[in-house]
């Protein structure tokens, strides 16, 4: 099967979401042509949503599959919340430091960050772990 060709420096924003699988016949289908923003993201409880990476450590190495998932989810949302506010000031030139990659690419990993967000809130309804 082909790759898909990606322009990293396009401004284009994605269309949805490829999905391809090992045993898959069938060419790779878009699906979901909503792309997730960080506002979109399950909103949680202020009280028991960390703030800082650091606060999942515990989520992160307990034996509880749900707590682990959860810690997941947090650190995602963390970083892409970090990711977006570092784009509002890339945008508007206040950042304090030159970045290395391009504007686009890095709204991609933010994209892609969101998206992967997403499927962890769908796989988390299914499986019934409460995000809050």
């Amino acid at each position: 099967m082909k790759e898909p060709k990606i322009n990293v420096e396009s401004t284009e924003e994605p269309k949805g979401v490829l999905i391809d699988t090992p045993e898959s016949t069938e060419e790779p289908k878009v699906v979901d042509n909503t792309e997730p923003t960080v506002e979109s993201m399950q909103s949680t409880d202020p009280i028991s949503n960390p703030k800082q990476l650091k606060d999942t450590y515990d989520m992160m190495v307990s034996s509880d599959y749900a707590e682990r998932f959860k810690a997941e989810y947090f650190q995602v949302k963390i970083r892409a919340n970090g990711l977006k506010a570092m784009l509002q000031k890339y945008k508007t030139g206040t950042l304090s430091f030159k970045p290395t990659c391009s504007y686009s690419i890095l709204k991609g990993q933010l994209s892609s960050m969101l998206i992967y967000a997403s499927f962890l809130e769908r796989r988390a309804n299914a499986e019934k772990i409460n995000l809050k």
